[in-house]
């Protein structure tokens, strides 16, 4: 399973920032958006492993203004990285992503995203995500091993709704 073991794409690199930049759209249940992630080169390697849980598709990954490769193998992108990631170093690339995710069957239990509606009738969406992982709805480095140290959190939604977030 990818979220428990540590392989060497995920273990060269130290998390340190996520700047999550997504936009929700209610009528027809997608999140479209980008992660940028920020990290410090721990060893010098050149392959780097960002989770995504299908059917959540990543679309392009940018790295020093370059387009990186990338495959899918399950709920793990595999990034071939082209720029030096020489030890100490604190580099940074934005993955560009959507899709619809998972919606959650039982949540808080059987997570993933919940698409309902208020007493109003107005849509209110929440993410449970707690033991199946973020990455259930955005690409990140899913691993209980490194957390992010700091984290913005950018949200656009439609102009009758209000997005509430962690953070202040």
């Amino acid at each position: 399973f990818p979220y428990t073991t540590l392989f060497r794409s995920r273990a060269w690199w130290d998390v340190k920032y996520y700047h999550l930049d997504i936009k929700v759209n209610p009528s027809d249940s997608a999140l479209t958006g980008s992660n940028t992630i920020r990290y410090q080169v721990l060893q010098e390697y050149a392959m780097m492993q960002i989770d995504l849980q299908k059917p959540m598709e990543i679309y392009k990954i940018i790295q020093d203004g370059k387009e990186l490769k990338f495959q899918r193998d399950g709920n793990a992108f595999f990034i071939e990285l082209v720029a030096p990631q020489k030890q100490h170093d604190i580099k940074e690339l934005t993955v560009f992503y959507g899709g619809k995710p998972k919606i959650a069957v039982n949540p808080p239990w059987d997570g993933g995203i919940t698409w309902s509606k208020d007493k109003n009738g107005k849509p209110f969406i929440a993410s449970t995500c707690q033991g199946l992982g973020a990455s259930v709805w955005w690409p990140n480095k899913d691993h209980m091993y490194d957390e992010v140290e700091n984290m913005y959190i950018s949200v656009n939604v439609p102009k009758n709704l209000m997005d509430v977030s962690n953070g202040r």
